[in-house]
């Protein structure tokens, strides 16, 4: 008797390896189209608006001594054209806010934080922030007013010494804010040096 011969299975083909600056065209596009003032939108009632930014408040203001503004929170709900925001709620996993279109498909995440710490404390939460994103979306950041944003990305290329191992945040970004909103800069985690600052 002999052996049943079993079909060969094509291996999946690698994705090829994106350039830096693919990256941070792609990222930045992305980013552009979920951004107050840039190409989002905010898809919800005042009513709503308002109970929303008072839970991303709530929720990022517990046991801290940098609590979200208003102004941030608000400014997270804008998401791409036609997408509303929904909030994951305290104590759920990563994203924060997700943007799902008319057929409830998700088109964005967002993940929202506060930091007002050192550089190398950077790096390490946000590696793990990144992890916890499943390696895709924004990282809405709140920083203190005059934050140096590029040493902190600094210190996170820098803990990543390979590009290998950065490869795996391609897909992450970090939009650094102010309390009052004001946007500092749009940076790549999967691609070192690379960002848009202010």
């Amino acid at each position: 008797m002999s052996a049943a011969v079993m079909p060969s299975v094509a291996a999946e083909p690698a994705a090829p390896v994106r350039r830096p600056d693919q990256i941070l065209a792609d990222n930045v596009k992305a980013a552009y189209s979920a951004c107050k003032g840039c190409g989002g939108e905010l898809n919800a009632d005042a009513a709503t608006v308002q109970k929303l930014v008072k839970r991303l408040v709530r929720e990022h203001s517990q046991h801290k001594t940098f609590p979200l503004s208003a102004e941030n929170a608000e400014q997270a709900l804008y998401g791409p054209p036609g997408s509303v925001p929904k909030l994951a709620g305290a104590n759920n996993p990563p994203p924060d806010v997700s943007f799902r279109d008319a057929d409830g498909a998700e088109v964005y995440r967002r993940e929202v934080k506060t930091f007002s710490g050192t550089a190398t404390t950077f790096a390490k939460q946000f590696e793990d922030y990144g992890k916890k994103l499943g390696y895709r979306g924004e990282l809405y950041v709140q920083v203190p007013a005059g934050t140096d944003v590029r040493a902190l990305m600094d210190a996170l290329w820098a803990k990543n010494t390979s590009d290998a191992r950065l490869a795996r945040y391609a897909d992450v970004y970090v939009a650094f804010h102010d309390e009052g909103g004001r946007r500092l800069g749009l940076w790549m985690m999967g691609a070192r040096g690379m960002g848009v600052p202010g």
